[in-house]
């Protein structure tokens, strides 16, 4: 949403008569047929934008197949005038095929059960097993470069597969990184492999700050994250500059490694 928002609000799209469409267009290069992945709408920001594109790619003929935690008539559920996103609600149900899959199995917690999530010390121990997750989780998918762009800023992950990747705390913590780019990465993969994670203090401050934003981005979509460390969570970290902040990321991390 964060990409669709920057391309809608783009000066070259303002003197379009549906800069949506536009939009639609850019995002699905041609493509008929786009799968997106736990449709969910937050905002009538959202809701509006989602709307018009979709409208737009179902117009030209595309095809959708989407996974969501909420059946159509769900979605944006008590939101602030939620009224205008009705039609569109209609519109899935009308062009769609619902499938309900509602199951009492926690299929993420089946995948992680039983493999340990925080690894230490940073030792080529660590980094074997570390790449043995990873082989787990990746189901024999295909591993290869992928590049996400956030802002006209490219991210790239060497080493991932499918809704997973692999990446250096240094990699993802010590360049400079937004909030923002933490959530991104967030709606685009189910969980991260974050290895070399040093022991944080107020030499490393604006890494420590990238970390939290990391953490939290990954713990409210109900992402994963497994790693290796220099020492266990408690003693992540030993500085001042966010001694009143980080017991919350601690918390975090304790609940995400602990499936």
């Amino acid at each position: 949403m964060i990409a669709v928002h920057d391309r809608i609000h783009d000066p070259k799209l303002a003197k379009k008569d549906d800069p949506a469409r536009h939009v639609a267009a850019a995002i699905t290069g041609g493509a008929k047929l786009i799968c997106f992945d736990e449709m969910e709408v937050r905002d009538i920001a959202d809701a509006m934008i989602v709307a018009r594109v979709m409208e737009g790619f179902f117009d030209d003929g595309g095809v959708m197949v989407s996974t969501s935690n909420r059946h159509p008539d769900g979605l944006y559920e008590n939101g602030l005038h939620r009224e205008r996103f009705l039609p569109f609600i209609d519109l899935l149900k009308k062009t769609m095929i619902i499938h309900d899959m509602d199951s009492d199995t926690d299929w993420r917690q089946r995948v992680l059960s039983g493999l340990p999530s925080w690894y230490t010390p940073n030792d080529a121990m660590s980094r074997q097993s570390l790449l043995a997750a990873f082989d787990q989780l990746s189901g024999g998918v295909e591993v290869a470069p992928v590049t996400v762009t956030v802002k006209g800023r490219d991210i790239t992950f060497d080493h991932a597969a499918g809704s997973i990747a692999a990446v250096s705390f240094d990699e993802i913590c010590a360049r400079p990184l937004a909030a923002r780019d933490y959530i991104a990465l967030a709606d685009r993969y189910a969980g991260l492999l974050v290895h070399d994670i040093p022991r944080l203090d107020d030499t490393m401050r604006n890494e420590a700050r990238r970390f939290m934003w990391l953490v939290d981005a990954f713990y409210d979509r109900q992402r994963f994250l497994v790693c290796s460390a220099a020492v266990k969570i408690p003693d992540l970290y030993q500085g001042n500059s966010w001694k009143v902040e980080f017991p919350r990321t601690v918390s975090r991390l304790t609940e995400m490694t602990n499936i």
